[in-house]
């Protein structure tokens, strides 16, 4: 059985794989993927959430939709991963990332969906 963290994780693995099949910007998508089965690297997941966000911000103002929706889904795995590394408290918050990541990703998701 499969702890919490290791299933967030897991299920987060997955929908990158599912997002990047169809995504013209993969590069922070592999990273994400990547930093996802590798938990020594999550302390730096910040500082990706930040490049991402530079991204983001850059699809606004384009005006591209869909690259956005990526991006927001991108943020929240980056911002989970993060959250994850801290170990002082992860016993605590791994429940509450767990279903805040869940609304982000719905939002996300069917934000990019809808524009595809």
């Amino acid at each position: 059985m499969l702890s919490e963290r290791a299933g967030l994780t897991l299920a987060m693995r997955r929908l990158i794989e599912l997002f990047a099949a169809h995504s013209a910007d993969r590069s922070t998508l592999d990273e994400l993927h990547r930093m996802s089965g590798d938990r020594s690297t999550w302390r730096h997941a910040h500082d990706l959430f930040q490049r991402i966000r530079l991204k983001k911000l850059a699809a606004n103002r384009q005006g591209d939709a869909k690259l956005e929706a990526q991006f927001q889904f991108e943020e929240s795995c980056a911002k989970t991963l993060y959250n994850l590394s801290n170990t002082l408290r992860r016993l605590t918050v791994t429940r509450r990332i767990g279903s805040s990541l869940m609304l982000w990703w719905r939002r996300g998701t069917s934000s990019w969906i809808r524009r595809k």
